[in-house]
């Protein structure tokens, strides 16, 4: 949804169908931290929380709901069911990504045999291969590699210094962020006589509608068929998916995860920074994974796992407590073997 700022507090509210409380003629011209809104700034609050530091502010719109109207004359408020979100979609006004100019530059190589939609951007010194198609709306920064029979959908964003290896399919209004490599090879090796021997990876990737792909990831082409990463996924920086895994939709990967070959992670599982996974283990729908969890073993949907191997969080946390006595347990231990005329083992 495109704004055109400045707006007036009016003209926001009518936008988000949200009650105007205060002075619809003050104009909405950036956005803010709650705690430093003023004048011409648009800030929002959802928590109760926060009532304190409304008070004290004055001259700023703010977005909130009808529960948590605050009294204030010095503030104009648009009241709406959702506020983070409306906050967001005004806040992408100001985004810091390139639009790109529609157009192929006369630094990029294009090879004959791609179809590129006419409002393309492509930038200097990037290269798209033979029988590759790009969609609509499409922005490849400079310094991307795509390869040959690449396919990427419309209004997508590859920021520079990407890799698209060959065959990989792109869906549509995905993010890829710099110094990402898709379809590099898995990582298979048959042991001979003549030492270790590359099983050849010959699958594809396949990355849905919607996928946002952090910096410096890589996500390798399956040895047959196809990784696929679901619909609406967010993948964060410094993360590896291996050969074959099959991510589901809306799934969350903070930074430096490892995904090991074959894993699977069905709908709506969360990992946190850092989480290991041994091949061919599968995560239940909406299973979350704590930040450091590791495991070699399928785990349930619905529940929350930490530590390595992962558990259900509440018995992680109780063995962690255990743990933290466990210098006491054995001074008391070695005391006891003492009186006892044992020595301490």
């Amino acid at each position: 949804m495109d704004l055109q700022l400045p707006m007036t507090a009016a003209a926001l509210a009518q936008r988000f169908n949200g009650r105007l409380v205060g002075d619809g003629h003050r104009e909405v011209c950036a956005v803010s931290a709650l705690e430093h809104a003023g004048a011409g700034d648009l800030a929002f609050y959802q928590q109760k929380r926060f009532s304190e530091t409304v008070r004290d502010l004055k001259d700023a719109v703010l977005l909130t709901t009808e529960e948590l109207l605050v009294a204030n004359e010095a503030l104009t408020f648009v009241l709406v069911s959702n506020p983070q979100r409306i906050f967001g979609e005004v806040a992408a006004t100001f985004n810091w990504y390139p639009r790109g100019d529609q157009r192929v530059d006369p630094l990029a190589k294009v090879e004959a045999s791609a179809q590129v939609s006419p409002d393309v951007s492509v930038g200097a010194f990037s290269y798209v291969g033979n029988g590759s198609r790009i969609g609509k709306g499409t922005r490849i920064l400079p310094h991307c590699y795509i390869g040959d029979d690449v396919q990427i959908g419309e209004d997508c964003i590859v920021f520079p210094r990407v890799v698209l290896n060959a065959r990989v399919s792109i869906g549509n209004r995905v993010h890829i962020f710099s110094g990402t490599v898709v379809g590099s090879d898995g990582f298979g090796f048959l042991p001979t006589e003549a030492g270790l021997r590359a099983v050849p990876q010959i699958g594809t990737v396949e990355i849905c509608d919607d996928v946002r792909i952090g910096a410096n990831c890589t996500i390798d082409r399956a040895t047959l068929g196809a990784t696929r990463i679901g619909p609406g996924t967010k993948i964060d920086n410094l993360v590896h998916v291996g050969h074959n895994c099959q991510i589901g939709s809306h799934c969350i990967l903070c930074a430096g995860t490892g995904l090991a070959g074959s894993v699977i992670l069905e709908d709506e599982v969360i990992l946190g920074g850092q989480v290991g996974l041994g091949d061919h283990v599968r995560v239940g729908r909406g299973a979350q994974i704590g930040s450091q969890g590791g495991t070699t073993t399928n785990l349930k949907g619905n529940q929350t796992y930490w530590g390595t191997p992962a558990v259900p969080v509440k018995e992680s946390l109780s063995t962690f407590r255990f743990m933290k006595k466990l210098p006491d347990i054995w001074r008391r231990l070695a005391r006891l073997e003492s009186r006892l005329g044992e020595e301490p083992t």
